[in-house]
């Protein structure tokens, strides 16, 4: 599936939770491919849904600058996972994708993936492992500008809540690049349900084996119980083909 067959992706299903924004980025194996596996991973993490995407951003490498490019996006969902929760599920994601430990990696070195929770909707955390509003935030044009595109009158919260526009203002947005640009109109039920081919479901099936591994690995090291709605795996086999 391409890049342009789920950037719109805008569901008539409402999970009525919290909005939240995810960060993504990419510069190793096929970054394209990366951002489109991850954008629909999250979107079938149970009780979540993907309401937009960004457009997509080629934007400069931070630190180390012996590194491909990176390939940037920003998705707006709707969660009723807790922060902790939904950190705790995207960092599997990453590992599944072949991220390396965020202890062992080069920090701002390449990687298959990154998904950052950039805002988790009004709230304000800062602990050993989670700040909200990410702590890069106001620095990353590669950030705002997909932010700003997705809501240009969103406002960051904090001590002083502040428009995002006000960082953008102050930051140098001019070595980034839209690669691919989205036109923000939701997709009918009919425009989606053709998008929805052979090859989507049997992707599907993948991204469900893969969820029910991280709901299994994530409740069982937690001593909770998995959730009724966890995805259930129909192949016949462990291993998806």
């Amino acid at each position: 599936m391409s890049f342009f067959a789920i950037q719109k992706f805008a569901h008539h299903v409402k999970v009525e939770g919290t909005i939240c924004y995810i960060g993504l980025g990419s510069n190793l194996q096929d970054p394209l491919s990366q951002i489109i596996c991850a954008t629909q991973l999250i979107d079938h993490i149970p009780k979540t849904k993907v309401l937009q995407s960004s457009s997509l951003y080629r934007s400069k490498p931070v630190g180390n600058q012996d590194q491909p490019d990176y390939l940037n996006s920003v998705l707006k969902i709707d969660t009723q996972q807790l922060p902790h929760d939904l950190l705790t599920i995207l960092e599997y994601l990453e590992a599944e994708q072949g991220r390396i430990n965020k202890k062992e990696a080069e920090r701002w070195g390449p990687r298959n993936i990154d998904m950052d929770i950039l805002l988790y909707g009004d709230e304000v955390i800062s602990d050993e492992v989670l700040t909200i509003p990410h702590k890069e935030l106001p620095k990353r044009s590669f950030v705002l500008k997909p932010l700003a595109e997705l809501d240009p009158h969103l406002t960051i919260p904090g001590v002083t809540p502040t428009p995002i526009q006000a960082y953008i203002n102050n930051l140098d947005c001019s070595d980034l690049e839209i690669v691919c640009r989205v036109q923000h109109t939701p997709l009918t039920e009919e425009d989606e349900a053709e998008q929805r081919n052979k090859d989507e479901e049997e992707a599907l099936k993948c991204y469900n084996h893969l969820m029910k591994k991280v709901y299994q690995t994530y409740f069982l090291t937690n001593d909770k119980e998995p959730p009724k709605d966890t995805p259930q795996d129909d192949s016949e086999d462990d291993t998806p083909k």
